[in-house]
């Protein structure tokens, strides 16, 4: 496995883990002997790990720095959205931006080394971000609202930390609405519900 630290070692071991057994057993034989119970909450990413390397017919750790530079890619794509469609940037600057973000460091280094719920909870990040002012009023749809509950489940699994942005942004889009949404309004007995 490449990279520094126990986080590589231990998302290629899970992902093996869950290839053969179910989450909550326990299996002596594997490198990694169970789900560490502080990822029990982010076993769909090692899910995701376990069946790129199934459906490549590779082994997990040759397939986990390819699926992290393609998170990597995916969260680009999150800030050339953002960039472009809620600052209206132009396209170059947008796309300016976009390699700003992809080539910081500390970007890299998250990446290469891999901390894998990081890498995940980068990727979500920014997509939950633009998401957000679709949930206004006006342009709020069953599917933008689907999709930014799926984009902000992601952030609060894989990786908690990146959750308050995105739910900053929902608030402050919302605050206009915020006597429309009470509670009060919203029940109006069992059938409201």
């Amino acid at each position: 496995v490449e990279g520094q630290g126990q986080d590589a070692h231990l998302a290629v071991g899970t992902a093996q883990f869950l290839q053969k057994h179910p989450p909550t057993a326990i299996a002596i034989e594997e490198p990694v002997d169970r789900v560490p119970l502080v990822w029990r909450s982010k076993q769909p990413i090692y899910y995701a790990l376990a069946a790129v390397a199934t459906l490549s017919g590779r082994e997990v750790f040759e397939t986990i720095s390819a699926l992290a530079a393609v998170m990597l890619a995916l969260a680009c794509l999150g800030f050339f959205l953002i960039a472009r469609e809620l600052l209206r940037a132009p396209p170059w600057a947008a796309l300016s931006g976009m390699g700003l973000v992809g080539l910081n460091p500390m970007v890299l280094h998250t990446v290469m080394h891999p901390y894998f719920n990081q890498t995940w909870g980068f990727f979500a990040m920014p997509f939950a971000v633009v998401l957000a002012p679709l949930a206004a009023a006006g342009r709020r749809t069953p599917g933008s609202l689907a999709l930014l509950a799926l984009f902000l489940a992601v952030c609060a699994f894989a990786y908690p930390l990146a959750l308050p942005l995105p739910l900053l942004v929902l608030a402050v889009v919302l605050w206009p609405e915020r006597r429309a949404l009470s509670p009060r309004r919203l029940y109006r007995g069992r059938r409201s519900l």
